[in-house]
């Protein structure tokens, strides 16, 4: 029974603690009947900022689509230079699995840690592989719809694969996309600890028996 007991914490924060949170997202929005277009000349990012904790970014959900048999589609979160700006590339996400049909498909990190710091300002861009390739959904819906933290009505472009970039002037909806993180450090401490705790215990139970 002490061990039945014992492990129902460690029970409870496996079956809860793993699964992947939403940091924010604004899947929920009504999308609009337009799409954006993403290029290989023409790369498409939405500005995001997070909320006052931090986080790592496993994966991206992007409600979109690549057109025809092109699949070499890849997302990356920017970081900003604290002017509203894109600034330096962070993190890579394989989109090469995107469909042809647009909907929300997930993408997994493949590149970097997937840091994020709280209250920070971040850009997500979208990279087609060719002319035409890449479609993202755009929502008049403003703000998230899921997680906290803010995405403001800034997106920017880059026609030159993304070494520099431009805003949009005065846009007036968001591109849709969801950020998925993995479990903090700390919770996965917290399982390791429960863990360490559920063998020792067994072995004195062993050694009394």
């Amino acid at each position: 029974m002490k061990l039945k007991l014992f492990a129902l914490p460690l029970s409870f924060l496996v079956g809860s603690g793993l699964h992947a949170s939403v940091i924010l997202g604004n899947l929920g929005q009504p999308a609009d009947s337009a799409n954006a277009s993403v290029q290989s000349s023409f790369w498409v990012a939405q500005r995001f900022i997070t909320d006052g904790n931090t986080y790592t970014v496993g994966s991206v959900t992007l409600r979109g689509a690549k057109h025809s048999s092109h699949s070499n589609n890849m997302l990356h979160i920017f970081s900003d230079d604290g002017g509203g700006n894109v600034d330096s590339l962070l993190y890579s996400f394989d989109a090469s699995s995107m469909t042809d049909t647009i909907s929300e498909q997930t993408f997994s990190l493949t590149s970097g840690s997937g840091a994020l710091s709280a209250s920070t300002s971040y850009w997500l861009a979208f990279e087609a592989d060719n002319i035409n390739t890449g479609l993202w959904s755009q929502t008049s819906g403003l703000g998230p719809s899921d997680g906290a933290g803010s995405i403001p009505v800034d997106r920017a472009f880059s026609g030159d694969g993304g070494s520099s970039w431009s805003n949009f002037s005065s846009p007036s909806s968001t591109l849709m996309f969801e950020l998925e993180a993995v479990p903090e450090p700390s919770v996965l401490g917290l399982i390791t600890v429960f863990a360490a705790g559920m063998a020792l215990f067994r072995r004195r139970m062993k050694t009394r028996e």
